[in-house]
């Protein structure tokens, strides 16, 4: 018989919550398309992207695909706003993981999201909880 040690969790809609609707649709309209238009493009090349494309270069894809024209500024924009979609934590997650520590499990991150999508809030509650 196995013993439990330690609990995996994956980072993106385990540890935090998906994008709402409206960071999506707010995002869409800045790129000056619907949100469908944009789910499309946000998740076609993600894969790669989460393999380790560039996120200027991802961005910049992600214009061209929707034939528009990113500045740098834009660009910025748009990773400054991914990072914000991925920053809603889950607190009964977060409280689970308390649990786990106090009855003597490790937990752990296993994920394939990238270090450049990382804030310094996100590092902070991810030492503090993991």
């Amino acid at each position: 018989r196995m013993k439990l040690r330690a609990v995996i969790f994956d980072y993106g809609n385990v540890i935090c919550r998906p994008p709402t609707e409206r960071q999506l649709s707010e995002a869409a309209a800045l790129c000056g398309i619907t949100v469908d238009e944009f789910l499309h493009a946000f998740w076609r090349k993600r894969r790669e992207y989460d393999r380790g494309t560039d996120a200027r270069e991802y961005w910049r894809d992600f214009a061209e695909f929707i034939q528009r024209d990113f500045d740098d500024a834009m660009v910025e924009e748009m990773m400054r706003r991914e990072i914000d979609f991925w920053s809603d934590f889950d607190p009964r997650v977060l409280s689970w993981t308390d649990d786990l520590r106090r009855a003597g499990l490790k937990t752990s991150i296993l994920s394939n999201f990238l270090a450049a999508g990382i804030s310094s809030s996100m590092i902070t509650v991810l030492i503090i909880f993991f």
